[in-house]
């Protein structure tokens, strides 16, 4: 859920700087040390660096056009929530924050590496996590 809180900060919300957003993750897929983290078990041909860069950059690129919602995006491009998901994943690993794909991070901990690594604002009620640039509630 919070990729797709921070596409809505991406490509919008209409009263934030979302440039610096969008930037950010453009930043860390230019990174020459970034490279998503795979589970030995999945098909190469598929699961592969170049190819997960290439559709986060392809899905920025439409989402850029403007003419369609995330929403929209997300279901002409059913593997990005996998995409996102991994990206996410792999940035927990090489930051140290994790030591494995399928290590369980508790949500809040999750919420307050992000919030830190990426720069945004969030507002915690119990178990609920607002954006406020956003009117999206998460649970």
């Amino acid at each position: 859920m919070f990729y797709y809180q921070y596409l809505k900060l991406c490509f919008e919300a209409d009263d934030c700087d979302y440039e610096q957003y969008i930037n950010r993750i453009e930043e860390i897929i230019n990174d020459e040390n970034f490279s998503f983290v795979f589970d030995e078990t999945e098909d190469p041909s598929v699961f592969n660096d170049l190819q997960f860069k290439q559709l986060i950059m392809e899905f920025f690129g439409l989402l850029g056009e403007g003419t369609l919602k995330i929403e929209q995006c997300l279901n002409r491009y059913p593997i990005m929530d996998t995409v996102f998901v991994y990206f996410l994943r792999s940035i927990l690993i090489l930051t140290n924050s994790t030591d494995s794909l399928h290590t369980y991070i508790d949500k809040m901990s999750l919420f307050n590496f992000l919030v830190s690594y990426f720069n945004i604002e969030i507002n915690i009620h119990e178990n609920c996590v607002r954006f406020p640039q956003t009117d999206i509630f998460v649970y």
